[in-house]
């Protein structure tokens, strides 16, 4: 069984309303630290994302271009 001594303690000494404060205090800051670190976890894979869909577009980008040159070269030279 885990000895709840200290807190016991601590609770005596200063009350619990501040005990209470001072817990969610370093709670709220512990949950900011995770979120933070996951939200850099979430830029980062955004980022290679976007890279990922910026080099499909440049791609597809070029198809269209080939495919316009292609159909619009025989009109041009007057050959249908």
């Amino acid at each position: 069984m885990p000895d709840f001594t200290p807190i016991v303690q601590i609770i005596g000494a200063l009350g619990f309303p501040i005990t209470a404060c001072v817990y969610l205090f370093y709670s709220m800051q512990k949950e900011r630290e995770r979120n933070e670190a996951q939200r850099e976890a979430d830029r980062i894979e955004h980022k290679q994302e976007m890279e990922k869909m910026t080099e499909a577009l440049h791609n597809n980008t070029l198809v269209i271009q080939k495919l316009v040159d292609t159909l619009t070269l025989p009109s041009e030279n007057g050959n249908h």
